[in-house]
């Protein structure tokens, strides 16, 4: 329950500062007895926790922090300097590993990986029909729809909010040469009959090591 539905719906932060505040109430008034002080104490310790609650959904979007909870990660977006280049870059980290990056002023692309990707056409210069693992914000699917004109692209992402998300904060759009699947990798290739000229490896947990 608290993996596929509280944490998806509410968030870790939420559900911890609800968890806090029953536990409180519970223990106070359990020990309160016929003390009105000890009552009035639980009230405005749950009053407070509300506010608490309600500054930090107003708060932390205002800043320009996204923080969300799905039922598969935990999805930080902001922005910050790119020491490189000395530009503003806004981030998707997934699990406190940076998944994903966009310049707020031009399309190239930022993660000096993703531009490897393009010794595709060193090894098959024909392509015409690709596929991705992992999407995140999307930034090689963007790039490689601009680049391609010709060709197409799937891409296989876990989870739909990082969908959602690519979409409202990473320019995604939609595509006709653009086909996304929410599913897991593993099982998307093991059950699918399309052939594929190109297929590219980017679902990743760690920046050290593959991730299974």
């Amino acid at each position: 329950m608290a993996g596929f539905y509280l944490i998806p719906h509410f968030g870790t932060n939420k559900l911890l500062i609800i968890l806090s505040i029953t536990l409180i109430t519970i223990s106070l008034a359990l020990s309160a007895k016929k003390d009105t002080r000890i009552k009035l104490s639980v009230f405005a310790i749950v009053v407070i926790g509300w506010f608490v609650i309600s500054g930090l959904n107003y708060m932390l979007p205002k800043s320009g922090f996204i923080d969300v909870d799905t039922a598969y990660n935990r999805i930080w977006i902001y922005d910050r300097i790119d020491f490189r280049t000395n530009k503003i870059v806004k981030m998707m980290g997934i699990n406190n590993e940076n998944h994903s990056s966009m310049f707020l002023d031009s399309d190239e692309l930022v993660s000096e990986y993703t531009k490897y990707y393009h010794l595709a056409k060193h090894f098959n210069p024909n392509f015409k029909k690709t596929m991705m693992l992992g999407g995140a914000g999307y930034s090689y699917p963007k790039d490689f729809l601009y680049r391609y004109p010709e060709a197409t692209i799937d891409v296989v992402e876990i989870d739909p909010k990082v969908t959602e998300l690519a979409k409202k904060y990473f320019r995604l759009e939609e595509n006709p040469r653009l086909t996304i699947y929410h599913e897991d990798g593993r099982v998307f290739l093991n059950k699918t009959q399309e052939k594929y000229d190109v297929i590219f490896g980017d679902a990743f947990s760690s920046h050290y090591s593959l991730p299974y």
